[in-house]
C-alpha cells in the first residue's frame, strides 16, 4: 500500500481533514503568545514553511497520510517537542489505534512508549475516540517493562484494570529513527511486531 502525505491537520472530533486556513489558524493560536508576531507570521506564510520551521524547532505540526489509490485517510501524524504520535484511521474515519513515540530516550531515535487502541459499539458509523466502549493501552519502557491498561464501559459504568508483565519483553522493534522531514513511511508503519511477539486483540471491524 502506497501512501501520500498532506500538511493539513486531522480533526478527530469530526473525522475530517482540516482545510489549509484552519490548519494555519490552529498553529497561530497555539503559538501567538510564545513566538514574536513577525517571525510567527513569516513561518505561517504557507503550510510548507510552517512544517520546516516547526520541524527545525521541534514545534507542533500535523501530517495527514492518505492511501494513494483512493485518498482514504490512513493516519494523522503529529510532531511535537521531539515526540511523534501516529493516529491510525479506519474506513469510517475513526481513530482505532494510536502509537506514541517518545524522543527523550536516544539522541537520534524514537521509542514507542504507548500503543493505544479503541473499540466501538458498531462498525457502521463515525465515532470520536472519546465515544469508544473499550480501550486498551500497552505502555512500554526501553528496559522492557510492559504495563497493560484495560478500560471498558458496561451497563453505563466505567471499569478498568491493569496488568504488568512478569518479565521483560523484547522492545527491539519499538525503536525508530527520528524521521527526516517529508520521509514518514517508516514511522507510520502499522505492523511492527511478529505474530508471536505481541497479540493485538481486535477484529477487522475494530468492534467486540
Amino acid at each position: 500500500m502506497e501512501l501520500k502525505y498532506i500538511l493539513m491537520g486531522w480533526n478527530d472530533a469530526y473525522g475530517e481533514i482540516q482545510d489549509k486556513e484552519d490548519t494555519l489558524d490552529f498553529y497561530r493560536n497555539s503559538y501567538e503568545d510564545e513566538i514574536e508576531k513577525e517571525i510567527l507570521e513569516e513561518a505561517l506564510s504557507s503550510l510548507e514553511n510552517w512544517s520546516k520551521y516547526a520541524y527545525k524547532n521541534k514545534l507542533l505540526f500535523h501530517i495527514t497520510a492518505l492511501i494513494k489509490d483512493n485518498d482514504q485517510p490512513y493516519a494523522d501524524i503529529l510532531f511535537n517537542d521531539g515526540n511523534v504520535i501516529i493516529n491510525f484511521i479506519d474506513e469510517f474515519n475513526r481513530i482505532y489505534l494510536s502509537y506514541t513515540f517518545g524522543g527523550n530516550h536516544h539522541p537520534k531515535k524514537l521509542f514507542l512508549e504507548s500503543l493505544y487502541y479503541f473499540i466501538y459499539s458498531d462498525d457502521k458509523e463515525f465515532y470520536a475516540c472519546s465515544k469508544s466502549i473499550k480501550d486498551v493501552q500497552y505502555i512500554f519502557t526501553p528496559e522492557g517493562k510492559l504495563t497493560v491498561w484495560n478500560r471498558y464501559i458496561e451497563d453505563g459504568k466505567l471499569y478498568e484494570d491493569v496488568k504488568e508483565a512478569t518479565k521483560a519483553v523484547n522492545v527491539n522493534n519499538n525503536w525508530e529513527l527520528y524521521p527526516k522531514l517529508d520521509q514518514y513511511d517508516s514511522v507510520s508503519r502499522l505492523k511492527r511486531w511478529g505474530e508471536d511477539e505481541l497479540t493485538l486483540p481486535w477484529n477487522k471491524n475494530n468492534t467486540l
